[in-house]
C-alpha cells in the first residue's frame, strides 16, 4: 500500500493498493483512487480500502456502471431482507432502474439524471411508480456511499413524488347485504371469505394466511399470527412484523356461523378425497391442500363487485368499512386500531393502547347487527 500526495495540491493523494491477481488475466491489479483531505483521512481511507479489496467488496469508482454495483448490491442484501422485499427490489432493479440508468457509470450519475428519469414516470402519469423508485434510489444511492462507490447521492434537490393515496370507499349496509346475497349463490367459499374480511378487517394475506388452528369456535375468536405470500411463484407463511399484528379478533354471531359452514363444507371434501384435515391446514383454498393467494383473493373479490355493479370498490375498501361502522357507533381508536394490527399507532391509537374492557365484544356486535345478510327484497333480487 501507498499514498502519494499530488504536486502542488496540498490536501490531495492518490492512494494505491496492491490487490490479488485478477483472476481472468492473472496480471498483477493495483486500483488506486485519488482522495482529496488531510494526511491522516487518507491513511484512514487507505486502510478501508485495503479491507474492501480483502472482503471482495471493493468496486471501481472510475469504471463501475451502476448494473455492475446493483448486481454487488443485489446479492451481498439478501440475507438480511424478508423474500416479499427482495423480490420487490429484483422488480424495481430489473425493470425500471438498470434498464434506464445501468449503462450510466454509477460515481458519474446527477440528480438531473435522476430528475429525468422519475420524470418519465410523471409524464405518464404514474406518481405511485415515481415515488417508490424515489424511495428505492434513495436506499440505494445510500448504500453505494457508505459501500465507498460514489463520493455522494445525488439526490440533492430531486423532489419526492408523492402519490395521493386512492380515494377510500365505504360500502353502506344495503350495498353489503346486495354483495352477500350474490356471494351466497355464487358459492360458500365466497361468502366465508369475503365475510371475514368485512367482519374483520384483516388484510388480504392475513385472510389468505388463516388456519383452522387460529379459529377458535368456542371463544367466537380469530387469531390473526401469520400472512401468507406469493414470490416468484412460490407460496410461503410469513410472521407479522409487530407485536400489534399478531391479535385475537372477537367474530359476531353470523361470522361464526358462516365459518361453521366453511368447516363442514372443507369437511365433506375432504372426506370424498380420503384425506385428513391439519389443524395447519389452510381456511379459505381452491384445492384442499394450498391456500388462495392474495392476488387471486383480489381477483374472485373484482368478479363479485361487477355483478353487483359496485366496480369502484376494491378489496381493501372492506376493511375502510370494517373500520367507519366500528368507530361511527363509538368504539375506541384504540380498540380499532388493535382489531385493525395497525403496525404504526397514531398518537390517538396510542392514547388508547389497552382495549376497553368487553369492547371488542361489543364491536363484533355492532358489525353483526349491521351487516348480517338479510333475505333480500324484490328491488335487491332484480339488480
Amino acid at each position: 500500500m501507498a499514498i502519494y500526495q499530488h504536486k502542488g495540491r496540498k490536501n490531495e493523494w492518490r492512494i494505491q493498493v496492491t490487490a490479488p491477481n485478477d483472476p481472468a488475466t492473472g496480471k498483477r491489479r493495483r486500483p488506486s483512487e485519488i482522495f482529496r483531505g488531510s494526511k491522516s483521512e487518507a491513511k484512514k481511507r487507505e486502510t478501508k480500502l485495503k479491507s474492501l479489496i480483502d472482503s471482495g467488496r471493493h468496486v471501481d469508482r472510475n469504471a463501475t456502471t451502476l448494473s455492475d454495483y446493483a448486481k454487488l448490491w443485489f446479492t451481498e442484501m439478501q440475507g438480511d431482507l424478508a423474500p416479499t422485499t427482495i423480490a420487490n427490489y429484483a422488480r424495481l432493479l430489473n425493470n425500471h432502474v438498470v434498464p434506464q440508468l445501468g449503462k450510466f457509470q454509477i460515481q458519474q450519475i446527477t440528480a438531473a439524471n435522476v430528475r429525468e428519469f422519475l420524470g418519465s414516470y410523471l409524464a405518464r402519469g404514474k406518481k405511485s411508480m415515481a415515488e417508490h423508485l424515489f424511495v428505492f434510489l434513495k436506499l440505494f444511492f445510500k448504500a453505494a456511499f457508505e459501500d465507498d462507490v460514489i463520493r455522494k447521492i445525488p439526490l440533492k434537490g430531486v423532489v419526492h413524488p408523492k402519490a395521493q393515496p386512492d380515494e377510500m370507499r365505504v360500502l353502506s349496509p344495503e350495498e353489503w347485504h346486495r354483495i352477500s346475497y350474490i356471494l351466497e349463490t355464487e358459492s360458500s367459499d365466497a361468502l366465508a371469505i369475503f365475510t371475514v374480511s368485512v367482519m374483520t378487517g384483516i388484510r388480504r394475506s392475513e385472510l389468505a394466511g388463516l388456519q383452522w388452528m387460529d379459529i377458535d369456535f368456542d371463544r367466537a375468536t380469530i387469531h390473526v399470527r401469520r400472512s401468507y405470500h406469493v414470490v416468484n411463484g412460490r407460496g410461503l407463511y410469513k410472521a407479522p412484523k409487530t407485536v400489534r399484528s399478531t391479535r385475537a379478533i372477537k367474530l359476531g354471531a353470523e361470522t361464526v356461523r358462516v365459518l361453521l359452514r366453511q368447516r363442514e363444507t372443507t369437511v365433506r371434501l375432504a372426506d370424498l378425497a380420503e384425506r385428513p384435515i391439519p389443524i395447519s391446514g389452510p381456511v379459505f383454498t381452491p384445492d384442499g391442500v394450498k391456500p388462495y393467494s392474495p392476488d387471486s383473493l383480489t381477483h374472485k373479490w373484482q368478479r363479485i363487485r361487477t355483478i353487483a355493479g359496485l366496480s369502484g370498490v376494491r378489496l381493501q375498501d372492506l376493511r375502510h368499512t370494517n373500520a367507519t361502522i366500528l368507530l361511527a357507533n363509538g368504539t375506541s381508536v384504540g380498540t380499532v386500531g388493535n382489531r385493525l394490527g395497525h403496525a404504526s399507532p397514531k398518537t390517538t391509537l396510542d392514547v388508547y393502547w389497552h382495549a376497553v374492557p368487553g369492547e371488542q365484544e361489543t364491536a363484533a356486535a355492532s358489525l353483526d347487527a349491521i351487516l348480517s345478510p338479510r333475505v333480500p327484497d324484490a328491488d335487491v333480487r332484480s339488480g
